[in-house]
Parts: structure tokens; sequence; C-alpha cells
């Protein structure tokens, strides 16, 4: 599996972390009060904090985020334009 791109249309392995933090987020948000069961064996899946699911997707998109920043600062040095 490659990185997804970004809006430049190169890899980016920070977006396609955003993309799978997001992902993970909603999913556990979503199936809360679940649970799946064979036989004897169960899943349950349990509500996720607020707080953690905040903390969690905060630091993703913080990193995101700085990392596309520090990149449109070294095309600016360098004379380079890059789409957002």
């Amino acid at each position: 599996m490659g990185w997804l791109k970004n809006t430049s249309g190169n890899p980016d392995s920070m977006f396609t972390f955003a993309v799978i933090a997001f992902a993970v987020v909603t999913a556990k948000i979503l199936l809360a009060g679940w649970t799946l069961g064979w036989g004897d064996k169960n899943i349950e899946f349990h509500a996720m904090d607020a707080g953690m699911a905040g903390v969690y997707l905060g630091a993703t998109f913080t990193a995101y985020w700085a990392r596309k920043h520090t990149k449109s600062q070294e095309n600016k040095t360098n004379g380079e334009t890059e789409k957002s």
C-alpha cells in the first residue's frame, strides 16, 4: 500500500496517518455500544471518551498541518509554489 496523495498530488505519509486516525475514531464512535458475537466469543465496542478522541485527533491533525506549513515555507525559500 502506498501513501495517499495530498492536495499537491504528492504522496504524503502524515496525510495518510491523519485519514486513518479520523477513520478509526469515527468507527469507534459509530460502533460504541455494539457487541458482535460468534458462538461463545464476543467483541464489544465500548464508548470512546470525548477527551481521548480530541487529544488523538488534535495531535494527529496538528502534526499534519505543522508538516504542511513547514513544507510550504521550504517551497517559498526555494521559489516554488504549492497548491493548497
